[in-house]
């Protein structure tokens, strides 16, 4: 046997490698006749992934398939990029483009806006999430005001459960009982509990007023006490953890009656006629000033007049003196003294102090009051003797202004 050279040695690996590719070239050739046969070719799909490339032979023209026919591991914030696939092309390619955690939001977006990795992108998220639950993490729990932590794998429904916590019909969980449980997660459970509940309000009791002609208007008469009466209101109270949170109002009806108080109004007046003096049928309340009424002036128990224009509240004064007023008239009780900026002379009114001690009756606005600079005062009266000033002193009037 001759001995082989060093040249004879380098050629025999050519000769394999030549018959491998004539070996690959004939089952290229039979698949695809075999395809042909059934009208059916294959479609090549180079798949780039990180640096590398993938030639994937497929009948399907789904980019899903071939993905993962070419053994590609797509993690959950990787974009797939189709802009090379066509489905009616035969030559086609797809890139993988390796994203971190860094920026997620757009890599999910651009992966779900594909209609064809739809359901890639569903696999992938229950195949992470079937991973999270057979981890065991570390769990705070809170309920019913105590604390517990726990390690346990699942959901939050199986935390509940390893702690042996029972959920009421209306009982609330800060998570939801299929969420995922995730290490260091804390779960509080809230108890919710309705209850019915009442009130008692009391209820007003009305007046009924009766006129009675024998009683001076401002007197009356009580012929019957009133008693309030009491209605029942319903609530379905909220509480949390025991404490109430919230109130329903679900009703109410009345329990008891309020019985009306029964009075006699007076009707009666006191009268001051035209051109005469005092208080006529109130003995006990005469009146100061002197001067004769211009006007029937009826009155109420207080000696008040009964129809006025106007009412002043202010304080007053008391002068004596005799002298000539302002508009030349001679000084005399029911003559008073007034700031005529706020009160015209001429003015007819009825006084009365607001302690209901003094009628100081009907007057005219007649002279012009030395308080007008320095005071308050809205009415200085006129009275015969100092003494009688004096005993008045100052107090509040009520002036009703009869025209």
């Amino acid at each position: 046997m001759r001995a082989q050279t060093g040249r004879e040695k380098t050629k025999r690996p050519r000769k394999i490698t030549v018959a491998v590719l004539l070996c690959a070239v004939f089952v290229l050739a039979a698949t695809c006749g075999i395809c042909a046969a059934f009208g059916v070719l294959p479609r090549v799909t180079d798949v780039f992934c990180g640096g590398e490339r993938k030639t994937v032979f497929s009948l399907v023209k789904d980019p899903q398939a071939i993905v993962a026919k070419a053994h590609v591991n797509v993690g959950a914030f990787d974009k797939i990029n189709l802009d090379g696939f066509d489905e009616a092309k035969m030559k086609n390619c797809i890139v993988i483009e390796r994203r971190s955690a860094a920026n997620p939001t757009a890599s999910l977006v651009a992966l779900v806006k594909s209609e064809r990795l739809q359901t890639a992108a569903e696999a992938l998220a229950a195949q992470g999430r079937a991973q999270r639950l057979q981890q065991i993490v570390k769990v705070r729990l809170l309920c019913d005001g105590k604390e517990q932590t726990l390690k346990v794998k699942g959901t939050v429904e199986d935390a509940l459960g390893a702690a042996k916590i029972t959920l009421g019909a209306n009982d609330v969980v800060n998570h939801p009982l299929c969420a995922t449980l995730e290490d260091g997660i804390s779960i509080r459970v809230q108890r919710v509990r309705y209850r019915e509940a009442t009130k008692k309000k009391a209820i007003p009791y009305p007046t009924e007023e009766m006129p009675n002609d024998a009683l001076y208007v401002g007197e009356t008469t009580l012929l019957q006490e009133g008693k309030a009466g009491e209605r029942t209101v319903y609530y379905l109270e909220k509480t949390v953890d025991g404490a109430p949170k919230d109130r329903l109002k679900i009703g109410e009806s009345v329990t008891k009656d309020p019985l009306p108080e029964l009075l006699f109004v007076g009707t009666k007046t006191g009268l001051i006629p035209q051109g005469s003096v005092g208080v006529s049928g109130l003995a006990d309340r005469a009146a100061i000033s002197e001067l004769p009424a211009t006007l029937d002036i009826a009155v109420d128990v207080y000696g008040k007049p009964v129809n006025y224009k106007k009412v002043l509240v202010g304080e007053a004064t008391a002068y004596s003196g005799g002298g000539i007023t302002s508009t030349g008239k001679s000084a005399m009780p029911g003559r008073v003294a007034v700031d005529p900026r706020e009160i015209p002379y001429g003015t007819k009114m009825f006084i009365v102090s607001t302690d209901g001690k003094y009628i100081y009756g009907y007057a005219e606005a007649t002279d012009t009051g030395g308080f007008i600079h320095n005071s308050d005062t809205l009415v200085d009266l006129y009275m015969h003797r100092e003494s009688d000033c004096e005993a008045f002193g100052r107090r509040n009037v009520e002036i009703y202004v009869l025209e």
